[in-house]
């Protein structure tokens, strides 16, 4: 195996954490399209989320703990700090398409994760940050996936045979640096009980 394949074979994985996210978020409706203002005031005292929403919300805080995990440190860390780099060599520069782009969803990625996690604590008075930021993640990433599989694919035909082998060393080790030992594997169950 190759560490483009070990990349995209995160990427099924991720697919899977992808579609628990939007199912769970998608549970989280406000009833008859009302928005959460219009629900607190009812009977003008304060209704607490929970007789509102499914109680399915704490399931996404596990979920947002594998998106942090396989997704933006291992995935995205092999990506950013050791694939890239090495495409530059082939002429694939940080700052032009069709890494830039990537990257630039990278962080577009992390700031909807970034809110949903933030929103977490206060997802029982209000869950519209998770609601609102679980879609527009999971487009962009199943988009993003599609994009580095045909790229990567290409990209695995092309690398030399030194480079593959020195591309895999540096992934296995940044895994064990980036999560601890074993955690991947733990990611890759968990993704298949969602």
């Amino acid at each position: 195996m190759t560490a483009i394949q070990d990349l995209i074979d995160e990427h099924r994985c991720i697919e899977k954490i992808l579609n628990a996210l939007e199912k769970d978020a998608a549970n989280i409706t406000i009833p008859q399209g009302k928005k959460f203002e219009e629900i607190v005031k009812k009977s003008g005292k304060k209704t607490k989320i929970t007789e509102i929403v499914q109680e399915d919300t704490p399931r996404i805080n596990y979920i947002l703990e594998l998106v942090t995990d396989l997704v933006e440190k291992i995935h995205h860390g092999k990506e950013e700090n050791i694939l890239f780099p090495l495409m530059a060599k082939y002429g694939f520069k940080s700052d032009a398409p069709p890494i830039k782009l990537l990257l630039e969803e990278h962080d577009k990625g992390r700031k909807y994760v970034k809110t949903m996690k933030a929103a977490m604590e206060f997802w029982e008075e209000n869950p519209h940050p998770i609601v609102e930021n679980a879609k527009p993640y999971v487009d962009l990433i199943r988009q993003h996936i599609k994009k580095e599989d045909a790229l990567f694919r290409a990209w695995d035909k092309k690398l030399k045979q030194e480079d593959q082998a020195k591309l895999l060393q540096k992934c296995r080790e940044l895994e064990m640096i980036v999560v601890k030992q074993g955690r991947k594997a733990e990611c890759f169950t968990a993704a298949e009980k969602l």
